[in-house]
């Protein structure tokens, strides 16, 4: 369903066929109308795509309810099945490489389309992606066993969700929510993960200091209300999570009103010390959440360099190695 149209696979012509119904103007209406099957159809706003068997093999077809055209989406003679779309992206399962993998196509503003792109290359199985804006998940067999992972199509990463010994299938996504199947505790439940986003990251050139948001919100309104001499946006310093999830520590976010400057600290203990007034010449307000990360290295995170300078009174925060070292190597004390 996208909206207010629902798709579905129907056999009342003695094949499996693609129909829409629309549920403002109560019309029903055939999609395919071809003998042989089509299936698994998937819907985000008027383009409808599913898997089709016309050819003898499993391809990915395309509708497009504005314009009323068809489109064929994949032509490798080997199956390509389970589509699914958001917008303009589409993505499938392909076993072009005796292996299911995960493949991606855009369709163009001028409906023409894109190179066909590999998710994943790993040669054991990927399968039932789906897709949320630039985000896609899917099931991934490469660790023996089924994990959940992400691929972010506006920086090309990757990132394994899930690491549980058992279980991990049948994911889908809604903006930066992931929700799947999870056998972790011997039967089958339901767990939810939020995907990480980008914290932002503003210089202050009056009180010489960096300040760091997860909040687009917030992000906009800074760059609205203040000239760069103020706060100039850098743009995007790292990724974090929005919310907690398994593995995630709070991280706490103060304002100092002597230094006019803001520190970040994922130690509760370092927190508490803080809030207890360790410190009353700096007169530290606690600002609450920051965001939400790893307090100890995980695979596929990136270390976070906290520096401090005492002439300038100010804490400073990097993910970027050759930063980090420049920093070192610059000012070493």
């Amino acid at each position: 369903i996208s909206g207010k149209k629902v798709v579905w696979v129907d056999d009342r012509n003695g094949n499996q066929d693609i129909y829409l119904y629309d549920l403002d103007s109560g019309e029903e209406k055939p999609i395919t109308t071809d003998s042989d099957k089509q299936y698994n159809p998937a819907i985000s706003g008027d383009k409808i795509v599913w898997q089709d068997k016309r050819h003898g093999n499993y391809d990915i077809y395309l509708y497009d309810l504005t314009s009323d055209t068809e489109k064929r989406i994949t032509t490798h003679n080997s199956d390509q099945e389970n589509p699914a779309i958001s917008g303009d992206k589409i993505v499938w399962e392909d076993n072009r490489h005796g292996n299911w993998d995960i493949y991606a196509r855009t369709i163009n503003p001028d409906g023409t389309l894109g190179e066909e792109k590999s998710i994943t290359t790993d040669n054991h199985d990927q399968e039932s992606p789906v897709i949320s804006g630039n985000k896609i998940v899917w099931q991934d067999y490469r660790n023996d066993k089924w994990d959940i992972y992400l691929y972010d199509l506006t920086n090309n990463t990757e990132k394994r969700i899930t690491i549980d010994t058992r279980d991990q299938v049948s994911p889908s996504i809604s903006g930066d929510k992931i929700v799947w199947e999870d056998d972790r505790n011997g039967n089958w439940d339901v767990y939810l993960s939020f995907t990480p986003q980008t914290v932002y990251r503003f210089w202050s050139e009056s009180s010489q200091s960096h300040f760091y948001t997860i909040s687009e919100q917030e992000k906009e309104e800074i760059i609205k209300k203040y000239p760069p001499r103020v706060w100039n946006y850098e743009g995007p310093a790292f990724q974090a999570y929005p919310e907690q999830i398994s593995d995630t520590n709070l991280v706490h976010r103060f304002y100092s009103l002597t230094n006019r400057k803001h520190f970040y600290t994922i130690s509760d203990q370092e927190a508490d010390k803080i809030k207890n007034n360790a410190y009353p010449e700096a007169k530290f307000v606690y600002e609450g959440k920051a965001w939400f990360a790893n307090q100890a290295q995980v695979p596929n995170t990136t270390p976070l360099h906290r520096f401090y300078s005492g002439p300038y009174k100010v804490h400073f925060y990097t993910i970027n190695e050759q930063e980090k070292d420049y920093i070192i190597k610059t000012y070493p004390n």
